[in-house]
């Protein structure tokens, strides 16, 4: 059913830069994973703080274009995601 009703898959134009940097992201240790396992900060509970941006802290803050986030986080499933 899927083939005959489905709208035909292609492949991303970035699909080639996507698959790269999982690649070589692929045996890399996950430090941060480690640090927040090894103190326990996945215990914890989450102390938000509204922000607006206004705060002097934000000036040095990466900018990033959507390409680049969606480069950043190989592809844009988390994007989407992040929307709901």
């Amino acid at each position: 059913m899927i083939n005959a009703f489905h709208p035909v898959i292609v492949n991303r134009p970035d699909d080639q830069v996507i698959l790269n940097g999982a690649l070589e992201r692929l045996h890399m240790p996950n430090e941060l994973a480690e640090l927040i396992v090894a103190n326990m900060i996945n215990r914890y509970r989450a102390q938000f703080t509204r922000i607006d941006a206004q705060l002097p802290e934000l000036e040095i803050f990466a900018v990033m274009t959507m390409f680049d986030l969606k480069i950043f986080e190989l592809g844009i499933y988390q994007i989407k995601q992040a929307r709901s």
